[in-house]
């Protein structure tokens, strides 16, 4: 299965298709460079859930994003698209309603889908998450959902 076919539909029926269906954690940090983590080697930085989570699981040593903004990075990643194709280009922009996440793959094969902290990824027909910041989710995901205000 190409990695392509898997993100645009093949995730519930390789899910399904287990006997034994994985947990998946998806742990994404903001602005999170290399020096900021001791598992990296800094000197300075106390992260011991990370470090471990490092030593237990992969550290990468390169990465990419696709987007150097905050809210087209997190609006590709979880829609499974590039910035561009999707319209997100800087942090004020919002998805349009034809928006399709990649976690509702994940809802069609059965999983449960949460997201705590941080989102900033706007608009769409509906969340991409069931439970977002400790609640069930109704309606758009919006900027004042959220208790403390916030500026990028």
């Amino acid at each position: 299965m190409r990695r392509r076919d898997l993100i645009l539909g093949g995730v519930p029926a390789l899910l399904r298709a287990s006997t034994r269906r994985p947990n998946i954690v998806w742990l994404m940090t903001d602005e999170q460079r290399p020096d900021s983590l001791g598992c990296y080697g800094s000197p300075w930085a106390h992260s011991p859930a990370l470090d471990a989570l490092a030593a237990e699981g992969a550290l990468f040593e390169s990465a990419y994003v696709p987007s150097p903004v905050c809210v087209p990075c997190r609006s590709a990643l979880l829609t499974a698209q590039a910035a561009s194709t999707i319209g997100v280009l800087h942090n004020q922009a919002r998805l349009g309603d034809e928006a399709t996440f990649l976690t509702w793959r994940f809802e069609q094969a059965g999983y449960q889908t949460a997201s705590f902290g941080k989102k900033h990824y706007f608009g769409g027909r509906r969340p991409a998450f069931q439970t977002e910041d400790g609640k069930a989710t109704e309606g758009i995901v919006a900027p004042e959902h959220y208790r403390a205000p916030f500026s990028e």
